[in-house]
């Protein structure tokens, strides 16, 4: 290796170009240069010198002289006459040149004094990568333009404000449709409810029709049947207690039946506990004991006294209650309704006239003899409202109501013949073929056969009709609250609640035939009367495809 070739790792780029530092100085180089090489015997001289020690050969290797130094004198115009032709110096920069300009370079004349200017890079930066593009450089003019555009979109003040009320809008519709997909679920819900229930009506009218047909082709023994009028009567409240046997039998077979033929002697009494505490009527000790020799003669005034305890007792337990039957102020009002309904099943059995009385007439608070007075046009309804009764209580009353009305409907029209025939008879003999006929006894006696004949089948039926009414009411009992009947006696006071006109109103909401429709219908016999109304036709409900 030649030993020029020794200080290319020490020398290039060790001495670095120092701008604006004057001519540079070819003997202190050199000097440098032999320093490093020898450094414990070191050589002072010029160029011609080291020539002459041996030490610099005539021409010296590229490396010896550094690429990056500046030139200050520019190279002879001979120099360069082969290669291209470097520009004149403007700046102490590097500038990179061409490999031939530096062949050029290097092959001139050192001992001349001049340094040849513009050598070009050095070896380590031949190495490195050409400087990248700036990516800004390589970027398409569209993205130049958007970028423009956008950011004259942000700078102006119009475009911001249209684009919030663009937002606004968006964010308006989007809750808009929420509210009407809401609405449209709740219409959904609401249909289905109301589909719900009218299935609920109809499954029962089936049920019942079901039952009809069942009854008519005649059933097998064991096999459950529908309840009838017959077999609630006499049941009385829902409470299974000592007392409400009176109740079982009141109603059964005639109208006149003593309860001494259904009951023990010991519950041939009724006790009541409304006038505890104070003088009551024919009590000694405050407890009112009615048998039914006392019923039976109990007067009109006595018994609207005794309806007006009643009232006064069940308003302020009302008050208390709120329509809680399981307080100790509910529990209070089953007591006395459980009081109220043996008084009534007594008057039906020992004292129909009396009951009739009370349901006819207007009760006077002070007292005095009742009044024939028909009641406001609203009060059936008033108590309707007031009862509160659930959907199911409104069908099975309306049934045991379509019952009464069909079978009244045979007793009403077998009463108008027997009026007729009463009529018919009235006239009967005259005075004056009595006197003087010798027959007149014997005709007399049979106007008055005819006319004792139609006046026992007109008490017969009207002993029916009792019947069938009170029938009908001791089925009510079995589907009405103790507290929903003493809503109805507080509401009908000073008349007595009317079941058959509360119920007519049911009938009403419940889509019933109406009262007259149901009287003038003949049943042929055998057959059960219990009804239900036909079912409203069902609403087509939309489906989520449609």
């Amino acid at each position: 290796m030649h030993r020029w070739q020794q200080y290319n790792g020490d020398l290039d780029g060790d001495v670095q170009p120092r701008h604006n530092s004057g001519p540079l100085d070819i003997d202190a180089l050199l000097q440098l240069a032999s320093q490093s090489i020898y450094p414990h015997d070191p050589i002072d001289g010029s160029r011609n010198a080291l020539e002459n020690h041996q030490l610099l050969d005539p021409d010296p290797p590229q490396a010896l002289f550094p690429r990056d130094a500046p030139s200050f004198h520019g190279p002879p115009p001979h120099s360069f006459a082969g290669d291209v032709l470097l520009p004149p110096q403007r700046s102490l920069d590097p500038v990179p040149a061409s490999p031939s300009v530096q062949s050029s370079v290097l092959r001139s004349p050192v001992g001349s004094g001049e340094w040849p200017g513009q050598l070009g890079k050095t070896r380590r930066s031949q190495g490195r990568p050409a400087p990248q593009a700036d990516p800004q450089d390589g970027s398409s003019s569209d993205d130049r333009e958007g970028g423009m555009r956008g950011s004259k979109q942000s700078d102006d003040p119009n475009a911001l404000t249209a684009l919030r009320e663009k937002n606004r809008r968006a964010q308006r519709k989007f809750r808009e449709r929420q509210k009407q997909k809401l609405a449209e679920s709740e219409g959904r819900a609401r249909d289905l409810q109301l589909a719900l229930e009218r299935l609920k009506m109809e499954k029962s009218a089936l049920e019942t029709r079901n039952a009809l047909l069942e009854k008519m082709a005649g059933m097998k023994p064991g096999d459950r049947q529908p309840p009838q009028i017959e077999e609630v009567t006499g049941r009385g409240c829902a409470a299974d207690t000592a007392e409400e046997a009176v109740c079982t039998g009141a109603a059964d077979g005639a109208a006149n039946a003593s309860l001494r033929d259904t009951l023990p002697p010991s519950q041939n009494t009724i006790h009541l506990t409304v006038r505890n505490g104070r003088p009551g009527l024919r009590s000694g000790e405050g407890t009112l004991a009615l048998s039914p020799e006392q019923i039976r003669s109990l007067p009109q005034c006595e018994l609207a006294a005794l309806w007006k305890d009643y009232v006064n007792a069940l308003t302020g337990l009302l008050q208390e209650a709120r329509g809680d039957d399981s307080c100790p102020a509910g529990q209070r009002i089953g007591q006395l309704i459980v009081e109220v309904r043996l008084v009534l099943s007594g008057l039906m059995s020992y004292n129909p006239k009396r009951w009739s009385t009370l349901r006819a007439f207007k009760m006077d608070p002070k007292g005095q003899a009742p009044l024939l007075e028909a009641p406001p046009a609203d009060w059936s309804r008033n108590m309707f409202r007031a009862m509160k009764l659930t959907s199911r209580q409104r069908q099975a009353a309306v049934g045991y109501r379509n019952q009464l009305l069909l079978r009244m409907g045979g007793t009403l029209r077998a009463r108008r013949d027997i009026s007729l025939e009463i009529l018919r008879t009235l006239g009967g003999p005259s005075t004056e073929r009595v006197v003087g006929d010798l027959q007149g006894g014997t005709a007399m006696a049979q106007g008055l056969h005819v006319a004792s004949n139609a006046a026992e089948a007109l008490r017969r039926n009207i002993m029916e009709e009792q019947q069938l009414y009170n029938q009908f009411l001791n089925a009510i009992r079995t589907i009405v609250l103790p507290i929903q009947s003493a809503i109805a006696i507080v509401q009908a006071y000073p008349w007595c609640p009317d079941a058959l006109a509360i119920f007519n109103c049911a009938a009403q909401e419940e889509g019933a035939p109406p009262a007259h429709e149901l009287l003038a219908c003949p049943v042929p016999p055998g057959v059960p009367n219990l009804l239900m109304p036909d079912p409203p036709q069902l609403p087509r409900l939309k489906t989520a495809g449609a």
